[in-house]
């Protein structure tokens, strides 16, 4: 695998953006419009190949990216028609992203996925506005892991006392009930957020 040719693997390429460990390009694969991240170096390798495993373990929910090919240090997906949610100013739009997300998280919980950057949504979410259909998607997975322990929950009750949506008090509750009834907690959140 040659960092600098994406076109060994996908038609077209088009750098769209560059991270910390990979680089994104759009392109064609078999006839389709998708994605290639490759990793920046070699000491990236790894963090883009255990990318590519919680994505295949996240194969067929739509929240995701959709893993159609990877291989040592990328991994191909279909492309994902979006804004990032930092570009979404509209409240309706961002309070339902954000229940989104919590439902999302609590998903990963389950799975014992961890995200690793939860806490930074306005960067890792797309947002697809069609009409009056609103699509989440949530990328970026270098940072995550496969845990017993997760975190996905307890970093956007983070991001809701940073968007004002809860007291510090509120945050700190909230973050210790979850342990011990996370169905109740993402509930109340999901009111919270509506309220807000």
């Amino acid at each position: 695998m040659t960092f600098s040719k994406p076109e060994l693997i996908i038609k077209n390429p088009f750098k769209l953006g560059e991270g910390w460990r990979g680089v994104i390009y759009t392109g064609e694969y078999r006839g389709k419009k998708v994605s290639l991240k490759i990793a920046k170096s070699l000491e990236n390798i790894e963090a883009i190949n255990k990318e590519a495993r919680i994505l295949e373990a996240l194969k067929g929910k739509k929240e995701f990216p959709q893993i159609l090919e990877r291989g040592n240090g990328y991994f191909v997906y279909e492309f994902i028609e979006g804004v990032p949610f930092r570009n979404v100013k509209d409240k309706k739009v961002i309070k339902e992203v954000l229940k989104r997300l919590i439902d999302i998280a609590r998903f990963l919980d389950i799975l014992g996925i961890n995200h690793g950057e939860l806490n930074n949504i306005e960067k890792n979410v797309l947002v697809n506005i069609k009409d009056i259909n609103i699509s989440v998607y949530l990328l970026d997975f270098d940072r995550g892991n496969f845990s017993k322990k997760t975190h996905n929950v307890s970093q956007l009750i983070q991001v809701l006392r940073r968007y004002g949506i809860l007291s510090l008090e509120e945050a700190i509750k909230f973050g210790k009930e979850y342990f011990k009834e996370p169905e109740k907690v993402v509930k109340e959140l999901k009111y919270l957020i509506e309220k807000w």
